[in-house]
């Protein structure tokens, strides 16, 4: 965790500065090392803090140079991480707030600057999870005729 908040840390310095590229760097570096531990972080809601913020991170530097496609990459790898994260093992509250948090930013994202694929990802669902906890009941409003 101390080498991901250094990378953090710095990239922030850097972004601040507007010296993008060595914000992109840091960034890079944070997602890198949030991804290599996550599986063994002992705990969940900082190991998903983390890749949510470095993802994110790494997606405010490029829209600050206006590269929204590259933005909408970076929000789109993060969710997808997420995802398969989410397809392997039990969706808890933290795994389920960091699905949700990308989520809401990558469509934002997409209602603010488009979409390079027009293509919007569904959200999560965690009832398609090979892990899903059957004891948390899910209703869907369906329109009456």
């Amino acid at each position: 965790m101390d080498q991901w908040k250094l990378h953090i840390q710095s990239g922030n310095r850097h972004f601040l500065e507007k010296r993008y590229l060595e914000a992109e760097q840091d960034y890079n570096k944070a997602i890198l090392r949030a991804r290599k531990i996550f599986p063994a972080w002992f705990n969940r809601q900082q190991a998903v803090a983390a890749l949510v913020v470095s993802y994110h991170n790494q997606a405010d530097v490029f829209n600050a140079q206006k590269l929204f496609s590259k933005s909408e990459d970076m929000l789109r790898e993060g969710y997808e991480f997420l995802q398969h994260a989410a397809a392997k093992q039990p969706v808890d509250d933290a795994l389920m707030s960091g699905l949700r948090c990308s989520y809401t930013q990558l469509l934002k994202h997409i209602k603010s600057h488009g979409s390079r694929n027009n293509y919007v990802p569904q959200p999560f669902d965690f009832r398609m999870s090979s892990t899903s906890h059957p004891e948390i009941e899910v209703t869907q409003n369906v329109p009456t005729r």
